[in-house]
C-alpha cells in the first residue's frame, strides 16, 4: 500500500512538472480545442446540468471554458464546495461574485449558493493530474471525487493534455478508485468506456 502511494506521488509530481513547463501559447491553443470538444459533446447529448470545477495553473484554465459554456449551450453550471468530513456539495455558479477562496487557493461557491444533488447532474467534469487510458486517475490526493462518485450513476468526463495521459497499468488501481467514463484529449480524440 505504501509503495503504491509513493508511486502515485512520483507520477503526480512528474505530471505537474510537465504541465508547468508547457509553452503558454501552445497551452491556450490546446485549451481552445478542449473547450470546443466539450461544448460539442454537451450540445450533442443535450446535457442541462453540468458539474465543473474552477481550475487554475497548472490545471486547465476552466473559467474561460465556463464562459464558453454559458455562451454556446443552454446548460446550468454547478461547482464543488468542500464540506465537513471531506465531502463535496455542488452549488450553482453564474459569475465570480458567487465564489470565495479557501485552502490552497481553491475557488468555490459560497455557502448560500443553490445546491444540487450529485445524481441530478447530467455531466460531471472531474479534475485530476494523471490519467490512465482506461479512465483511472490520480488527483491531488484528497479523495474528494472518489468519495463523491462512490455509488453515483452519472456521466463523467475529464479534459486533459497529452502530458497527463499514461498507459493502462502505469500505477496500481485501488478498490476505492473510480474511473472517469470519458477523457477528452486534444489531438488524440477521446477515450471512453466503449473504446477501452
Amino acid at each position: 500500500m505504501r509503495d503504491n502511494i509513493s508511486e502515485k506521488v512520483k507520477i503526480r509530481r512528474s505530471t505537474l512538472a510537465s504541465l508547468k513547463a508547457m509553452d503558454a501559447n501552445h497551452r491556450k491553443k490546446l485549451e481552445a480545442n478542449l473547450s470546443e470538444q466539450l461544448i460539442n459533446y454537451i450540445n450533442a447529448n443535450q446535457f442541462q446540468s453540468i458539474g465543473f470545477y474552477y481550475g487554475f495553473h497548472p490545471e486547465i484554465n476552466t473559467p474561460l471554458i465556463m464562459e464558453e459554456i454559458f455562451k454556446l449551450t443552454n446548460s446550468s453550471l454547478y461547482l464543488p464546495r468542500i464540506e465537513a468530513n471531506y465531502q463535496l456539495s455542488f452549488r450553482e455558479y453564474q459569475d465570480e461574485t458567487q465564489l470565495e477562496t479557501v485552502q490552497r487557493k481553491i475557488r468555490q461557491p459560497k455557502s448560500d449558493a443553490k445546491s444540487i444533488h450529485i445524481e441530478e447532474i447530467d455531466l460531471l467534469i472531474v479534475p485530476g493530474v494523471s490519467y490512465q487510458e482506461n479512465g483511472y486517475r490520480i488527483g491531488f490526493g484528497g479523495g474528494y471525487y472518489d468519495r463523491a462518485l462512490a455509488g453515483a450513476n452519472i456521466d463523467t468526463v475529464s479534459l486533459i493534455f497529452n502530458e497527463q495521459l499514461y498507459p493502462n497499468g502505469s500505477w496500481k488501481v485501488e478498490a476505492h478508485d473510480i474511473p472517469i467514463k470519458k477523457l477528452i484529449i486534444p489531438g488524440k480524440g477521446e477515450f471512453d468506456e466503449q473504446s477501452i
